[in-house]
């Protein structure tokens, strides 16, 4: 059984990779091998039904995916370059509500300060260090104009969470759970008993909570208090969280 595993997983990578490949050689218009910022904006707009994605968007998703750093996407970079583009333009509603919130001067950016509102709501309204600000700064700007835009706001949330990249969680994953926090945050909770969720590298798993935890930050792991039925929801269904 173990022997079929291999050689279904094994088929199914060699189709992915040929998939990969034949996008590439569309949009690869004059055959250097990786798609150039043009190109990558015509491969984008196909993905999202004809749309063409803004200049800002393209650049995000370039440099991103671009982890050899030679200005372009190559065979090995297209498929992160399309789940990132794929789970931004999926969450886009959510990352919108997000920054409505703490965009008050509607810059269409998070500043600063506004980036530190939003770290001290994800730190159970803890003091938020200074340098723990810059930190996910640093590590979020993608773009490098010194501000969060909406692309960025799932790296900053999940850098928040501690270093995903460092601990070899996927590009799509990464965005995808980095929102977690944000999907359905108004609904009543529900009756006992009490569960637990653990986020550390932006993943997350539940447990019954043994004893209360406290409203702490430990070594990077994040742990909320929930009350659900008689188990968790699944984490894309949480509908609400409270610190202990």
């Amino acid at each position: 059984e173990a022997a079929s595993q291999r050689v279904e997983a094994s088929k199914k990578a060699q189709k992915k990779k040929k998939t990969l490949a034949a996008v590439l050689k569309k949009y690869d218009t004059n055959n250097t091998g990786q798609l150039e910022v043009d190109q990558l904006k015509a491969m984008l707009t196909d993905f999202n039904n004809g749309q063409e994605p803004t200049e800002e968007e393209c650049q995000f998703i370039l440099r991103i995916a671009d982890t050899s750093q030679e200005g372009g996407i190559n065979g090995e970079e297209i498929g992160d370059a399309i789940s990132a583009w794929l789970v931004y333009k999926d969450e886009r509603d959510v990352i919108q509500k997000v920054m409505e919130k703490y965009d008050t001067n509607k810059t269409g950016q998070l500043e600063r300060e506004q980036l530190a509102a939003l770290l001290l709501e994800l730190n159970n309204n803890m003091d938020v260090g200074e340098d723990d600000v810059d930190w996910v700064l640093a590590n979020a700007d993608v773009l490098g104009n010194g501000a969060i835009t909406p692309m960025e706001l799932s790296k900053a949330i999940a850098v928040w969470f501690a270093h995903v990249d460092a601990h070899g969680q996927s590009t799509q994953e990464g965005l995808r759970s980095s929102l977690e926090p944000f999907i359905d945050v108004t609904a009543e909770p529900a009756a006992s008993p009490t569960w637990c969720i653990t986020r550390k590298s932006a993943t997350a798993n539940w447990k019954p909570c043994e004893k209360p935890l406290g409203k702490r930050r430990i070594s990077g792991v994040r742990r909320w208090h929930h009350d659900a039925t008689s188990k968790p929801p699944p984490l894309h269904a949480l509908t609400t969280r409270s610190a202990g």
